[in-house]
């Protein structure tokens, strides 16, 4: 899970572990030397911890990768854009699943499992995330009135 707050963003360790085993994305120099012996030391109980980045370049990354599930998209969600989002997901990967299985191509199953990899990725995250909301619902109650707020003064401005 990701989470952008005034010009940062905090990364779960276990999502960066993902990152540098799965994805094909460049990641900068400093990603790395923040992270990664963090990351691939983790123990069990290390895995929800959160890194700050605040440079631009990994700010930017992490807007980029899509499968590190972005906190507050998910508590701007409904229940039923919600439930929506993970079938839709699962039905991509069903369709991977199927494609997968008719393919002759070693280099095209790779892609293909990549791609399987990262949506899984993105399931187990955004039910965690919601987890998450239960067990701390001030970071989401926070975001919240962030965002009405905006849409407030964005209504008042076009009808004003």
């Amino acid at each position: 899970m990701k989470i952008f707050r005034d010009n940062r963003v905090y990364v779960q360790l276990k999502d960066l572990q993902f990152l540098f085993n799965n994805i094909s994305t460049p990641i900068p120099h400093s990603v790395f030397k923040k992270a990664l012996k963090r990351a691939m030391d983790m123990t069990d109980e290390d895995r929800d911890e959160f890194i700050m980045f605040d440079q631009e370049d990994e700010i930017e990354l992490f807007r980029k990768v899509k499968s590190i599930v972005d906190f507050d998209e998910l508590m701007e969600m409904t229940d039923r854009e919600y439930e929506d989002f993970i079938l839709s997901t699962k039905s991509r990967m069903n369709h991977l699943k199927e494609k997968a299985s008719g393919l002759n191509s070693y280099f095209k199953f790779i892609r293909i499992n990549r791609e399987y990899k990262e949506l899984y990725h993105r399931v187990i995250s955004a039910r965690e995330a919601r987890v998450y909301k239960t067990i701390n619902p001030s970071l989401a109650k926070k975001k919240n009135k962030e965002a009405k707020r905006k849409r407030l003064s964005i209504f008042k401005r076009r009808n004003g």
